[in-house]
């Protein structure tokens, strides 16, 4: 690929999504090669998932792509513990303010580094999906003041911590595919939580204090073991505009919980 502007590579990562190598010559930029136009080379490289191999030129003395493109090979076959190295290299740009996402998706295994809420405490997204995780530490959001979107799916979890209270601007919460029987009762203290995705897990119960959030917009509990929905449960008469109860043993929902007139919800799949 003879590249004469970023914008031409950014297509190409786009529409080809099973590339694993990709070679760029770099001489037709000529002049316009300067150190911008390569940071945008690399920042389009630093985004796609599956590339195997850099061009020279890019990765030459760059720890953090070479990390990049090892975690990418090896997460094509499996899911890989990171390394002290590689988690360093993840983490730098969250120590320095440089980044407030923090992707560690299938590269961890069955536990979390102990050190990272602690290291990471100004991100504002943690993306931990199909880790194998089968526990987190409790305390792992004391830190994390700033956190707004948390994807934990595919794990093996069959309890959340309770130091989920502390995320007091979460608004988004994705616990899908794992094993929770329940909600920790400190959920309800996430006031500004608007989506939640609960899908294919075994619960059976839900707490009712969870029904007092007044921003919940989005409730996704499809595939768990629910027989009924709480009649205490205001957020479905007050903000709720969508909600998946499909494939669970309930026959239906209560009427008391969309009397006539309700105009929030949109959509309700049973």
């Amino acid at each position: 690929l003879e590249l004469r502007h970023s914008v031409v590579l950014e297509d190409v990562l786009k529409y080809n999504a099973s590339l694993t190598e990709l070679n760029v010559s770099l001489e037709p930029l000529g002049k316009n090669a300067n150190s911008s136009m390569i940071g945008k080379i690399r920042q389009a490289l630093l985004s796609n998932q599956i590339i195997e191999k850099f061009p020279l030129g890019i990765t030459d003395n760059d720890l953090a792509c070479r990390n990049h493109l090892s975690r990418n090979k090896r997460a094509r076959t499996q899911n890989t513990e990171l390394t002290d190295l590689e988690m360093d290299a993840i983490l730098q740009p969250c120590l320095r303010g440089k980044s407030n996402v923090l992707n560690l998706n299938r590269f961890l295994s069955r536990s979390v580094p102990p050190l990272l809420g602690i290291q990471v405490t100004n991100i504002q997204e943690l993306y931990l999906y199909g880790c194998g995780l089968e526990s987190l530490p409790g305390d792992l959001f004391l830190t994390m003041p700033a956190l707004e979107i948390l994807c934990l799916g595919k794990n093996m979890l069959s309890a959340l911590p309770s130091s989920l209270a502390e995320l007091s601007v979460l608004r988004v919460l994705d616990v899908s595919h794992n094993q929770l029987r329940t909600f920790p009762k400190e959920l309800s203290s996430c006031k500004t939580l608007s989506r939640l995705n609960a899908n294919d897990n075994i619960i059976d119960s839900l707490p009712i204090d969870l029904g007092n959030l007044e921003n919940l917009h989005e409730i996704c509990l499809r595939r768990n073991r629910i027989n009924n929905i709480p009649s205490q449960w205001h957020c479905l008469r007050t903000c709720v505009e969508y909600m998946d109860l499909r494939l669970n043993p309930m026959c239906g929902v209560p009427s008391v919980h969309f009397p006539r007139g309700n105009k929030c919800l949109v959509g309700l799949r049973l």
